[in-house]
């Protein structure tokens, strides 16, 4: 029996986030409709869940140099939470979230609490929603 995955995209996002501070990456324009498949964030030794991961989608670009970019959560369906904090290891958060609009952008915004400065290392997968839709009148 053969497996056929669609064709996905994997979008990086990696910074730092000074102390006590925020800060927003945003992706390029992404030109087709898409499923947020999963987010993978490494989380880095010693953040002790001091920095909190927030991933949104938006239909604009803009991120403000201080405070949370606008955008839809892609992880309000997890739980209560509005960000993922960890420590030490990476993990891996399937999201499964539609986003039905072509040219929309994704927006990785971080938040650290601690009072030095952390890395952010985000890897977000995406695939397109036709292919997704045909797998699954298939």
């Amino acid at each position: 029996m053969s497996h056929h995955y669609p064709q996905g995209d994997t979008l990086l996002f990696q910074g730092s986030v000074a102390l006590s501070s925020s800060g927003s990456f945003v992706s390029r324009r992404i030109s087709y409709p898409f499923v947020v498949d999963s987010v993978l964030i490494s989380w880095v030794l010693g953040t002790q869940r001091t920095l909190a991961i927030e991933v949104l989608w938006a239909t604009e670009n803009s991120a403000p140099a201080t405070g949370r970019p606008s955008g839809n959560n892609v992880i309000s369906g997890l739980g209560n939470a509005r960000a993922m904090v960890g420590d030490a290891r990476p993990v891996t958060y399937p999201i499964h979230e539609v986003v039905d609009q072509a040219g929309a952008f994704l927006k990785v915004f971080a938040t650290n609490s601690d009072t030095v400065e952390h890395t952010v290392d985000v890897m977000i997968r995406i695939f397109r929603l036709a292919d997704v839709e045909k797998l699954d009148d298939g």
